[in-house]
């Protein structure tokens, strides 16, 4: 209820500093309160400069574009909508705070514009009107849940962190028990964890608890919460092939697994001194590689590899949770592992970006050309709604659902405000009389908003309700003007929905399919780029994909091959990238370049050949080198892609 009453707060104080200054539409300023405000303080405050930048932004697009093709309204439709899909492209492809920065630039350009045809000579102060009105209700949101018992993000954060640890827990419990399960969907919800974390990590600068100056240390954990997931899936699956090879483990090893199980299981996970003793214990266990190792040296050899990586993973992420949970310094040994501070790169999809663009654009188009061709009056009502609802929803598989829910909820508003307009407000005749007979309705919305099941329906009823009663200092409302504006904003959400349900909506299993199909592509672009991407982004990458596939498990129900091949595709460009880092260059090791070329092919689709001999000879040309650290990381690499990209079937007939 807390946010109820503060987001009700918020556009009471906007309203009324609006009316005090005399602004144009001072209903915009409590319209947009109730679009920016957030439950977490944290998350309004983060976003409301890059809101800021983006309405000053589209203003002036739209200054800039009226008056130079105001004569030819076809040319300024096609601006005004290209700009907008422009914006909205590039805003889908930066999943962090700053994309509000170009998609209110790209609507709020349409928000100005397009009212502004009939009279262009206004367009400026309309511009003017229009930034005070929505930077006021911007200031007041920010203002009012950061300073009235603002929510921190520390609760999320905290729950995130404690879930990941609990989960990844079982799933290097399984690991050392030699179980491994591709399908597992527990896999889902850690990469659905680190991604959410990473999120959180951007909002952690603006945030209002003790948490606001750990962005660094967040955004560590996830990185090394990320490594943990392969690492933990290649220990399972070295394991489990040398319990079916034999069990082939010195009495050394199983002891090892043993007092890793303990350490794991323990409350005393995050040791620094423990962690150290058995790291150095697994790469003690580590066979010696010769010039010409078998396949059970080399088994051995990365299994214990990746154990040692996976238990200096696992105390990181104790240890970054503990220092986060506790405060205090940072332990020494992760001083230089928080220096070394990298961007995350997370997943793009260019080609769904600017299809999704090209679809708002389209929609402003058809109802600009029948703007135009009727001479509609209230056209310009319709086009602003679809290109603000063709852009809130963008970033769905199929936006149209989203959209038409808009349509349903607009269309309570406008009965909601029938009520207001023509049986309420003509009783009212002072500013506070008013607020108090409006608080009822929007406490209700407000409380609903925190719910999120809830939100994407209360904030168009939110909207529509501010939008239609349209609080003015000269208050007198028409039913005729009232009803061609309220059916107006529904046709354009209705043409929104329709155009992206004709053109852009797709199912979560094309989506699925096309994460898989751009990692698989990615692999074959590092088997020649140079440099190749550093082992930590390509982790990154990778678990924000299986996470993005979760969501689409989730509804589907039917997509675990996709994801456990989005897991190998993971493993497979950790040992690629490697192998590129520290293998023999093309030049001394035509064997490598030959992998690395088929490896390209099988890729790009063009026949996958024999890669197991592809490997095996590329290990026998590497194996054949002076024994270095990079001959051994390479061999362990080269291992690695044939247990990911090899059936076992086929390992089998070549022993």
């Amino acid at each position: 209820m807390v946010f109820s009453l503060n987001s009700f707060a918020a556009a009471v104080l906007a309203l009324f500093i609006a009316l005090g200054l005399g602004l144009v539409n001072p209903y915009w300023a409590a319209m947009t309160v109730y679009i920016v405000s957030q439950p977490q303080a944290g998350s309004v405050r983060s976003k409301a400069l890059y809101r800021v930048i983006g309405t000053v932004v589209g203003a002036a697009v739209a200054v800039g574009a009226v008056p130079l093709l105001v004569d030819a309204p076809e040319l300024l439709s096609l601006a005004l909508a290209a700009w907008v899909g422009l914006c909205l492209a590039i805003s889908l492809l930066d999943r962090t705070p700053r994309a509000y920065v170009f998609m209110l630039s790209g609507y709020t350009a349409a928000l100005i514009g397009f009212p502004s045809v009939s009279a262009p000579g206004t367009v400026f102060t309309t511009a003017v009107a229009r930034v005070e009105e929505i930077c006021l209700g911007i200031a007041c949101a920010t203002l009012i849940h950061s300073v009235v018992l603002p929510r921190g993000i520390a609760g999320t954060l905290e729950a995130r962190i404690d879930g990941f640890l609990h989960d990844a827990q079982a799933w290097v419990l399984d690991a050392l028990a030699g179980v491994h399960d591709p399908h597992n969907r527990d896999v889902h919800k850690l990469a659905g964890d680190i991604t959410e974390l990473h999120i959180l990590a951007t909002h952690l600068p603006f945030d209002t608890s003790h948490y606001h100056d750990r962005s660094r240390e967040v955004g560590k954990l996830a990185e090394r919460m990320a490594m943990l997931l392969p690492l933990a899936q290649s220990v399972g699956d070295r394991l489990d092939a040398l319990r079916q090879a034999g069990d082939t483990l010195s009495p050394a090893s199983h002891r090892l697994i043993a007092d890793v199980r303990a350490w794991v299981v323990a409350a005393d996970t995050a040791s620094l001194d423990l962690a150290a003793a058995l790291s150095r214990r697994a790469r003690g266990l580590e066979p010696v590689l010769g010039e010409t190792p078998s396949d059970g040296e080399l088994l051995r050899a990365s299994f214990h590899a990746r154990l040692a990586e996976m238990i200096e993973a696992w105390r990181d992420c104790a240890v970054l949770a503990r220092h986060l949970r506790d405060g205090g310094t940072v332990p020494a040994p992760l001083r230089a592992m928080l220096a070394n501070e990298r961007a995350r790169r997370l997943h793009r999809d260019y080609g769904m970006a600017a299809w999704s663009g090209l679809t708002a654009s389209l929609a402003i188009l058809l109802l600009c050309g029948f703007w135009i061709a009727t001479s509609w009056p209230d056209g310009g009502t319709a086009v602003m709604m679809a290109s603000i609802f063709a852009s809130f929803f963008a970033g769905m598989d199929d936006p149209s659902r989203e959209i038409n829910k808009v349509a349903i909820w607009w269309s309570y508003a406008t009965v909601v405000t029938g009520i207001y307009l023509f049986g309420i407000v003509p009783q009212v005749h002072d500013f506070s009389t008013l607020m108090l007979v409006l608080a009822p309705t929007f406490l209700v919305i407000g409380y609903f908003m925190a719910i999120p099941r809830w939100t994407m329906r209360m904030v168009p009823l939110a909207m529509g309700i501010n939008g239609t009663l349209g609080i003015q200092e000269g208050f007198s409302p028409s039913f005729a003007g009232f009803m061609n504006s309220s059916l107006a904003s529904i046709a354009g959400v209705l043409t929104a929905s329709l155009v992206t349900r004709l053109v852009r909506s797709v199912g979560a299993d094309f989506s699925a399919r096309r994460i898989v199909r751009l990692a698989e592509r990615d692999l074959a672009s590092q088997t020649r780029t140079e440099p190749p991407l550093a082992v930590p982004a390509w982790t990154g990458l990778m678990v924000d994909r299986v996470g993005l596939l979760g969501a689409r498990v989730a509804v589907r129900g039917d997509q675990d091959d996709l994801v456990a091949q989005t897991l190998r595709t993971m493993r497979v460009g950790l040992n690629l990238l490697t192998l590129r880092r520290v293998g023999p260059p093309r030049a001394d090791a035509p064997a490598v370049g030959r992998l690395l070329d088929a490896l390209r092919r099988y890729w790009r689709g063009r026949g996958e050949g024999d890669l197991h001999a592809r490997i095996a000879e590329a290990i026998r040309e590497v194996a054949a080198t002076p024994p270095t650290p990079a001959r051994r990381e390479a061999l362990l690499a080269l291992t690695g892609l044939d247990r990911t990209l090899v059936p076992a079937d086929v390992r089998t007939e070549a022993a």
